[in-house]
């Protein structure tokens, strides 16, 4: 397929532009929250989605409606890049089936 792709672009004005595995998976993880509103699927995982404990370093958020869960991000970006990091978060977790392993 790639080979014949490449073979026709000259007899289109416009341009085709092949893009391998991983240059979706980059842009996928680039621009989650746009991907996800558009193509829903996109972002889901074949499997479970497992968390794990971690040592704290970094920075955590708790809010005082829900004070037994909050946000641990484990490099601390700044405010602007910390909620961007949780929103992106929460966006993986709404489109994925999550279970949590010891």
């Amino acid at each position: 397929m790639k080979d014949w792709l490449n073979s026709i672009k000259r007899d289109y004005s416009f341009k085709i532009i092949l893009w391998e595995d991983i240059d979706l998976r980059r842009e996928v993880k680039k621009h989650p929250k746009i991907i996800a509103e558009k193509f829903p699927n996109l972002l889901k995982q074949n499997d479970v989605v497992n968390f794990y404990e971690v040592d704290q370093a970094g920075k955590t958020y708790f809010c005082d409606e829900i004070d037994e869960v909050g946000f641990y991000i484990l490099n601390d970006y700044g405010d602007e890049g910390n909620i961007k990091w949780i929103q992106e978060f929460i966006d993986f977790i709404k489109a994925n089936d999550i279970s949590f392993k010891k």
